[in-house]
């Protein structure tokens, strides 16, 4: 990622969306304002490219499309609850197989999950490296000729306004680096349902289960329930039988 440059929101545009808490459990947490932002640009060609292989790296935490499908997220957890000495880049291979490459991600500042950790305020950074028919390859990275704005239909952690009128794109900036990013030796991040069950209860009835995970998940319940009347629904979580 040597010629790339970390990017980010102009602060004369977004003054309240540029610094971050380190961790979650952060005293001065409050402080800080949660928002999302977007980053694009397109890359367009008279060949045919074939596959991009994308190393990527944000702060807080990114989710990433090329021409309109989804990659993936990340970055890789740093661990801890302090600032941490390294941060991690993933690497995605994605098939183009058409003569242009458009780069979308969503950034979001500021911790909001224990997993999250932070260097105290936004960026995001990618390279390419774009394998054409031909045989050729060259190489793209975010500059400030990206493309980047607000995403403001995202009001906090757990609530979307998708009826918010957009930002206009402006030109995203190039910002000083915190960061000491190193290409990551693990997989990255992945959001996948680990175990799902449909049931119906009788009225005036009870129904139990045991949901057994094979590892540590960072995981939450989600729950669709149609019902009449009033029900009570109880979590217990426990590492150990009983």
């Amino acid at each position: 990622m040597s010629k790339s440059k970390f990017i980010w929101l102009n602060k004369k545009i977004y003054p309240y969306l540029q610094e971050s808490s380190i961790v979650f459990f952060a005293p001065d947490k409050m402080k800080y304002k949660f928002g999302v932002a977007g980053f694009k640009k397109k890359f367009e060609y008279t060949k045919l490219i074939k596959k991009a292989e994308i190393e990527v790296f944000g702060d807080t935490r990114y989710y990433i499309w090329t021409n309109y499908k989804y990659v993936g997220m990340g970055p890789v957890p740093s661990g801890g609850d302090a600032l941490m000495p390294f941060q991690y880049s993933s690497t995605f291979t994605v098939e183009v197989d058409c003569t242009y490459v458009d780069f979308y991600a969503q950034v979001q500042l500021t911790n909001t999950a224990e997993y999250d950790n932070s260097c105290g305020k936004g960026c995001f950074m990618l390279s390419a490296k774009l394998f054409f028919e031909d045989g050729s390859v060259e190489q793209v990275y975010t500059d400030s000729s990206w493309l980047a704005r607000q995403e403001k239909e995202y009001i906090s952690p757990r609530y979307m306004d998708y009826t918010m009128k957009p930002d206009l794109w402006e030109n995203a900036v190039e910002v000083e680096s915190v960061w000491n990013v190193v290409p990551s030796e693990i997989k990255n991040l992945n959001r996948e349902i680990v175990s799902s069950q449909k049931f119906l209860i009788e009225k005036k009835s009870k129904k139990e289960f045991i949901i057994e995970l094979d590892r540590i998940y960072s995981a939450y319940p989600l729950l669709s329930i149609e019902a009449f009347g009033e029900y009570e629904i109880e979590f217990i979580s426990f590492e150990l039988a009983g």
